[in-house]
C-alpha cells in the first residue's frame, strides 16, 4: 500500500492465523453452524472500528502472467506503482534476477533468490505498516528446476486468455502442493512450522453439482488433467476443486485496483457473504487481513462482501447467482425479510413501550406508520453502506479509522489525529457520501455563469 507509512489501521494478531486475542486472551470470534446457513463466523466479544479480526495465510497463490517481474516468486512482494507492501517505486522498476530453468518466475532480491535455490534459509524482512506473519504453508515457492517450474513454462507455452490463465495457474499450484504434502507424509518428514493441509482445502464449499456451472467446470477439469499428467484425481474429484477454487479464492490487487494474483486461503473462507458488510479484506500476497468496518457487538455474524458493492441490486445478485449459486437476501437486498427484521424489532419493541401511556388513537396511527418506519431504516442501511465506500470512482475499497502521523516542518514535531483511509488504495479521504454532499456543496458555492457576464 501506498501512502503515510505513520498510519495504524488496526491491531496486530500473533501473525499464526489465530484470532487475535485481548489482553485477557479473549478470541474476537467464533465459527458456528446451522443448516440453514451452513459454517459461517460469529463475534463473541466487542469488535472496534478498524480492529484486526483475523489474518489468513495462503495455501496456494498464482501470480497473474502480466505481473512476472512485478510480484516475487518467493515472499510474493509486489513491486509496481503503489506497492502491495506499503512502499512507492518508479512506474517502469521491475525485479532483475529471474529463474535460470524457465525464465517464468522473478525474484525481489538476493534473499529471495537464494531462498529459492535452497542455498540460504534466511527470510527477507520487508518494510510493511502491516503485520508481516511468516506464511504457513510455502508451496507456491518458485525453486528453479522442480516440477513446478517445468509446469510454468509448459503453462506459458499455452495460447489462452491471461486471466483464464492465472485461474489454472492457480488449480496447478494448488495440485502441486497437495502431492507434496502427499509425498511428505509419505517419507514422514514434518515441517519445522505449523502447516495448512489439503484437508482444509477440502473442507470448503463447492458447488460443483449446480447445472448452470458443471460444463465450464468440467471443460477446464479436462484442461488440467492434460496439463498435469501426473494428477491421478478423477475427473469428478477435479471438478470438484475446481468448484472449490471457484468459490472460495481471494483475487490480490495493487493500490490502483488492478489484480496481480489470486491466492486461496482455507481461514478466509469462513465468512459468509453480505451486500452491507461489517468486515473488510485486504488480500497481501501470503495473507489476507480482515478488518471490522464499525463497532460490532458480541453475538453478530462477520460477514464479508465477494462483490463490489457500487453495484445495483439487481446486478449484485445476478453476479452472486452466477458466481456463487445463492440468492443473497441481506438486508440490503431484502430489507423486509422476516430473518432481517429482528434487527428492526428490539427498536420497535422499545417503541411499543413507550406508546403503551398513549391513547388508543395514537396507537393505531403508529401501527399505520410502522411500514413507513421500516422504510426510513431499510434507506438508513443503504446510506451506511455508502457511506463507507472509498471515494475514488476507480477503487473498491473500504474506508476504515485510521491514525494519522503528519510532521510539523515549522516546529519539527510529529502530530498524531485518527482520520479515515481507504483500505485498499490508502488514501486518506473522506466517504464516498460525504465527497458527494462536499462536491455539491461546492458547486453550490461557485458562480453561476452561463457565458453572459454577471451584473452587479
Amino acid at each position: 500500500m501506498e501512502g503515510d507509512p505513520g498510519v495504524v489501521l488496526c491491531v496486530r494478531d500473533a501473525g499464526d492465523g489465530t484470532p487475535p486475542a485481548t489482553a485477557a486472551g479473549e478470541s474476537s470470534w467464533m465459527i458456528a453452524h446451522t443448516a440453514e446457513k451452513g459454517r459461517y463466523v460469529v463475534s463473541t466479544r466487542a469488535v472496534k472500528a478498524g480492529e484486526l479480526v483475523l489474518c489468513a495465510h495462503a495455501y496456494a497463490f498464482a501470480i497473474h502472467p502480466s505481473y512476472r517481474r512485478r510480484v516475487c516468486a518467493v515472499c510474493l512482494r509486489y513491486c509496481g506503482v503503489g506497492g502491495a507492501d506499503g512502499s512507492e517505486r518508479a512506474q517502469g522498476e521491475r525485479f532483475t534476477l529471474s529463474c535460470a530453468s524457465c525464465g517464468k518466475a522473478w525474484y525481489c532480491s538476493a534473499e529471495c533468490f537464494g531462498q529459492a535455490t535452497q542455498t540460504t534459509t534466511t527470510t527477507p524482512q520487508q518494510q510493511s505498516q502491516l503485520p508481516q506473519p511468516q506464511p504457513q504453508q510455502q508451496g507456491y515457492m518458485h525453486v528453479p528446476g522442480s516440477p513446478w517450474c517445468a509446469l510454468a513454462k509448459r503453462l506459458s507455452t499455452i495460447k489462452w486468455d491471461k486471466d483464464v490463465e492465472l485461474v489454472a495457474t492457480l488449480l496447478c499450484q494448488l495440485l502441486t502442493t497437495q502431492q507434496n504434502e502427499l509425498q511428505q507424509h509419505q517419507h514422514q518428514q514434518q515441517s519445522p512450522q505449523p502447516q495448512l493441509r489439503f484437508s482444509d482445502v477440502d473442507a470448503l464449499v463447492s458447488h460443483a453439482d449446480d447445472p448452470s456451472q458443471r460444463e465450464p467446470l468440467l471443460e477446464l477439469a479436462r484442461l488440467i488433467k492434460r496439463i498435469l499428467p501426473s494428477c491421478r484425481l478423477t475427473l469428478e474429484s477435479l471438478v470438484h476443486i475446481i468448484s472449490q477454487e471457484a468459490s472460495n479464492s481471494f483475487g490480490a490487487y495493487d493500490s490502483k485496483c488492478r489484480q496481480y494474483g489470486r491466492g486461496l486461503y482455507p481461514q478466509g473462507s469462513y465468512f459468509n457473504h453480505s451486500c452491507a458488510p461489517n468486515i473488510a479484506k485486504l488480500v497481501q500476497g501470503t495473507s489476507v487481513y480482515f478488518y471490522a468496518i464499525h463497532d460490532i457487538p458480541p453475538n453478530t455474524e462477520l460477514a464479508i462482501s465477494y462483490i463490489d458493492l457500487r453495484l445495483p441490486t439487481v446486478t449484485r445478485r445476478a453476479k452472486l447467482k452466477e458466481a456463487y449459486a445463492f440468492e443473497c437476501v441481506c438486508s440490503r437486498c431484502e430489507p423486509k425479510t422476516e430473518a432481517n427484521q429482528q434487527r428492526h424489532n428490539h427498536k420497535q419493541d422499545h417503541k411499543q413501550k413507550a406508546q403503551e401511556t398513549h391513547k388508543e388513537k395514537d396507537k393505531n396511527k403508529d401501527t399505520d406508520g410502522q411500514v413507513k418506519e421500516e422504510d426510513r431504516d431499510a434507506e438508513t442501511e443503504e446510506e451506511r453502506v455508502q457511506g463507507v465506500l472509498c471515494s475514488n470512482a476507480m477503487c473498491f475499497g473500504i474506508v476504515l479509522p485510521a491514525q494519522i502521523e503528519e510532521k510539523d516542518e515549522q516546529d519539527n514535531v510529529v502530530l498524531v489525529r485518527w482520520g479515515k483511509r481507504c483500505l485498499q488504495c490508502n488514501q486518506e479521504q473522506t466517504s464516498m457520501h460525504q465527497h458527494q454532499h462536499q462536491q455539491q456543496h461546492q458547486q453550490h458555492q461557485q458562480p453561476q455563469r452561463n457565458g453572459k457576464q454577471s451584473t452587479r
